[in-house]
């Protein structure tokens, strides 16, 4: 089964905390997922453009909202990581294959630094 791609444009990005960043994208026409699933991003190596590699990332945003919602943390000198932080501007085209993944809800369940992200998309009303 092929899995899914879709190309959209980046809505926006910022820093929300030190070495966190958030960043929200339109919602592509015909791209659905549940709450907890993530998706994989096309990373450019900032050196050489043309040197594309896959980065999964978990869908901070409820399904029912409008723009998809991501948050990062980043890693010194990480591949995605410089990609967030130098190119990635509102304007920006993204491509991203998916959603992947299941996701489960237990009452006792807490979460924890990033874990956050995917734990946030159930929750919104």
């Amino acid at each position: 089964m092929p899995v899914p791609s879709f190309t959209t444009t980046c809505l926006g990005n910022r820093i929300i905390a030190r070495d966190v960043y958030e960043f929200l994208l339109q919602k592509p026409e015909g791209f659905s997922y549940k709450a907890g699933q993530f998706v994989l991003f096309d990373v450019p190596l900032m050196e050489n453009p043309a040197d594309i590699q896959t980065r999964a990332f978990s869908i901070a945003s409820a399904p029912q909202e409008k723009e998809l919602l991501f948050v990062a943390k980043m890693k010194e000198g990480g591949r995605a990581s410089r990609w967030i932080a130098e190119a990635l501007n509102a304007g920006s085209s993204v491509r991203l294959q998916g959603p992947f993944g299941v996701s489960f809800h237990r009452d006792e369940y807490w979460c924890g630094t990033l874990s956050c992200t995917a734990y946030r998309s159930t929750g919104v009303r």
